[in-house]
């Protein structure tokens, strides 16, 4: 059965004139597409992210009936794409044998807030939460000195981890356009040209600065 990302990223390549490929399923999950980029291939993983029972619960609920409550969305932040990174990773592994190109695209189909597939989500899932040491002293300009920050736990991609996963796309659909935003991977192995992907459509964005000792922001490319 193919699911409404599919749907969607089969009419982003038609609309584009990409050539792609669904590979067959055997005994073991497979990636989904082989994609061409000009003279280059990329193993495709594309994911759906689905209401889990309480946000099918507060769906259905009129509107008129929410509360303040209701609209901020619980949770860890970037869980929801990190569980996906973790579900991909061994088909595009594999698939790849470590020399071919991959990216997990990603669908959200909740809408709360704070975004489930946003930017702050798509990099904390990656590299892990946010942290920062704060001392009891204040800082010389006010408020709380941060005498450190890092990222910390739950993160999915290292340099000795993960690095066969090349990028992640949020692919987003509105007005009736299908787009991505694709943020690459700080620490993979095979890199995905962005001369590639500069597309109609297509947002690319990469760290400033490697992932450790600070929080480096999100650069578009």
């Amino acid at each position: 059965m193919v699911t409404e990302s599919e749907q969607l990223f089969e009419g982003f390549c038609s609309a584009r004139d990409l050539a792609f490929e669904r590979i067959p399923e055997g005994d073991a999950r497979s990636p989904d597409y082989r994609l061409r980029l000009r003279d280059a291939e990329i193993i495709v993983e594309v994911k759906q992210i689905e209401p889990n029972a309480e946000e099918r619960e507060l769906l259905n609920t009129p509107p008129e009936e929410w509360d303040g409550a209701n609209i901020y969305h619980w949770g860890i932040p970037g869980e929801r794409i990190r569980k996906k990174i973790t579900d991909a990773l061994p088909q595009l592994k594999a698939l790849s044998k470590g020399e071919v190109p991959t990216l997990l695209v990603v669908y959200n189909t909740v809408n709360f807030w704070p975004e489930l597939a946003d930017d702050y989500a798509v990099k904390v899932a990656m590299y892990g939460i946010e942290t920062a040491l704060i001392s009891s002293e204040m800082a010389p300009e006010g408020g709380a000195r941060i005498l450190r920050r890092w990222h910390g736990s739950r993160k999915r991609l290292t340099p000795e981890h993960s690095t066969s996963l090349s990028a992640i796309a949020v692919m987003g659909s509105a007005s009736g356009e299908i787009t991505l935003r694709v943020y690459h991977n700080y620490f993979a192995a095979n890199i995905l040209a962005r001369s590639q992907l500069t597309l109609p459509g297509i947002l690319q964005f990469e760290l400033e600065a490697e992932p450790k000792g600070s929080f480096p922001e999100w650069r578009r490319i």
